[in-house]
């Protein structure tokens, strides 16, 4: 049985490796038309699979997924918070 902890590390790192698709597949339909080849190079070395990256290679795509994980959280709570019954001297 995992723990929350596992499960919330689960969660990371699959929403990471889809940033990381996602990142690939727009870099590689810019690319064409990016001017800067030192970029172009730069992104090239990322063009690889998630599981194939170093974890330093790992950090960026693990930011935007923490972002991902604190927006539903954030509007998890607010779902959350709709649900509660209002207290007794707000009622009407």
């Amino acid at each position: 049985m995992n723990t929350e902890k596992e499960i919330e590390e689960e969660i990371l790192e699959r929403l990471a490796e889809l940033e990381h698709e996602q990142f690939i597949k727009l870099s590689q339909i810019v690319a064409p038309e990016l001017t800067n080849k030192e970029r172009l190079e730069r992104w090239k070395i990322l063009w690889k699979p998630y599981k194939e990256l170093t974890e330093e290679q790992k950090e960026t795509p693990r930011f935007y997924a923490q972002k991902v994980i604190k927006y539903l959280k954030e509007i998890a709570f607010r779902e959350e918070e709709k649900d509660k019954p209002l207290p007794k001297k707000l009622r009407t």
